[in-house]
This record gives C-alpha cells, sequence and structure tokens, in this order.
C-alpha cells in the first residue's frame, strides 16, 4: 500500500511542477492537450450550496478535475 501512496504523491507533484494543477489541486492548464483554457462548471445543491464542480477543457473537451465537497481532483 506504501507503494501506492507514493506513486500518488510523486504524480501530484509533478502534475504541480509542470504546472497542471496548483498545490491545492486547482486545475491549471489541460493534461490532454495543455491548453489553459479550463472551464468549471458548479453542481449545486436545493439549499444553493455548490457542492460538486467539473473542470473541463475548452479546447478539446477533455476531463482536466472535478471537485466535490471541498476536495479537487484530477
Amino acid at each position: 500500500m506504501k507503494e501506492v501512496e507514493m506513486e500518488l504523491e510523486e504524480y501530484i507533484n509533478r502534475q504541480i511542477a509542470d504546472g497542471y494543477i496548483t498545490e491545492d489541486g486547482y486545475p491549471l492548464k489541460c493534461q490532454h492537450c495543455d491548453s489553459a483554457k479550463i472551464n468549471i462548471e458548479d453542481t449545486y445543491r436545493e439549499d444553493h450550496f455548490v457542492v460538486e464542480k467539473e473542470a473541463t477543457c475548452k479546447d478539446c473537451g477533455g476531463h482536466v478535475g472535478r471537485w466535490s465537497y471541498g476536495t479537487w481532483e484530477a
């Protein structure tokens, strides 16, 4: 299990170093085409709170990230 955790940590650190995400996981550019044109759409609950965000590339349409209840994931 430690090996998987290290691989994930290395992947995240590489994504940060290459400028794809910030340290908190916010997407900066597309991993598919390197475009910085990111579209982020919010999903609301009935009481008007944002509970999820879906990030896609405006150029290629690729999935860039997802924010759910306070955490970004690639």
